[in-house]
């Protein structure tokens, strides 16, 4: 009976140590886990700040829904763009009256992105219509076509488009930059344009991107997927070189001078319609573009702003990031 009772009292005590063991190992996972989260919690990188110490991505910033209930911050980005009556309706050819250019901009103007839109007074109401519910993300800035930056060197474009000289084998006189030198003006006027909204102040972005107010002409494949959509692929802060849509690229390895190109029938080889980066590789080209429009000018070269994009890519090959792609694949290439 003594041997039983010496037994259960050494299996007691062992019992015993072993539920200890078990409560002590419980209450360090406890800590462990416990430790582990506020380390989580403290070490969590901050959202990204500019020199400013402005949040690139605001942490309590407004978050948006798409049709499938995905939920999104806004995207970092301001796009802008513009529109101008050059008489455009009454053209013989490559007609478009200002009622086709606001419907095609409804799928771009559609986007719940900040926009900055340069127009004509007497427009101002149509595109307030048309970003009714996203006036907190609107800024219209009234200008006409006579106060553009390439619009100071109107006479000068006229002297030279009515020129001899520039009509001398030239193929394209047909098309809106062989007959209309307001059509030379507005287009090589979108870089300093964007320059502008960049230093508006209104939204302090990092990026800046031009579209074209009828961008994709309404087009399935051509316009924005969803409303939240945004450049994603072409956002890194540290890359401040200019992006641009490539659209030849053999043609443009090939190309040492634009000199004879500009009056010669072939496909453009950049499409100006989307184009943009942060606001030192806007800033930067811009200044590169206005140079470069002066210098062709002097030359008695004038063309759109596809043809002062190849001139800028060829004298500083080094500020541009090129994606191959089509005049409208913005929104496919880039989200």
């Amino acid at each position: 009976m003594s041997y039983t009772n010496t037994i259960y009292k050494q299996l007691k005590g062992r019992l015993e140590v072993g539920l200890r063991w078990i409560l002590l190992v419980a209450c360090l996972g406890t800590v462990v886990l416990y430790c582990s989260a506020s380390l989580t919690f403290l070490t969590k990188p901050a959202p990204l700040a500019d020199m400013s110490g402005r949040l690139s991505v605001p942490a309590n910033g407004p978050v948006l829904s798409d049709q499938n209930g995905t939920t999104v911050v806004d995207a970092d980005v301001t796009f802008v763009t513009g529109f101008f009556d050059i008489g455009r309706g009454s053209w013989p050819r490559f007609i478009r009256d200002n009622d086709k250019y606001f419907t095609y901009a409804e799928s771009i103007l559609s986007l719940q992105s900040n926009f900055i839109v340069f127009v004509p007074e007497e427009f101002r109401s149509r595109v307030e219509a048309m970003r009714a519910n996203m006036m907190n993300k609107t800024e219209i800035i009234s200008l006409s076509k006579e106060e553009l930056h390439c619009a100071q060197y109107l006479d000068l474009v006229n002297n030279v488009m009515f020129s001899g000289n520039f009509k001398k084998g030239h193929k394209l006189l047909k098309h809106p930059e062989g007959f209309c030198p307001w059509y030379n003006i507005v287009t090589n006027s979108k870089a300093p344009l964007l320059l502008k909204a960049s230093q508006s102040g209104r939204f302090n972005t990092k990026f800046f991107y031009w579209i074209d107010f009828g961008y994709g002409e309404g087009k399935p494949g051509r316009v924005p997927p969803s409303p939240l959509w945004s450049p994603k692929k072409i956002m890194d802060p540290d890359d401040h070189r200019v992006i641009f849509i490539l659209r030849r690229r053999g043609q443009l390895q090939r190309l040492k001078s634009i000199r004879k190109e500009y009056k010669v029938n072939k496909d453009p080889i950049f499409a100006g319609g989307f184009f943009g980066g942060t606001r030192k590789a806007v800033e930067t080209y811009v200044n590169l573009h206005k140079n470069m429009f002066e210098e062709l000018l002097s030359k008695n070269i004038v063309d759109d702003d596809q043809t002062t994009v190849t001139a800028c890519y060829l004298k500083e090959p080094g500020l541009f990031r090129l994606i191959d792609g089509e005049f409208c694949d913005a929104f496919k290439l880039f989200q």
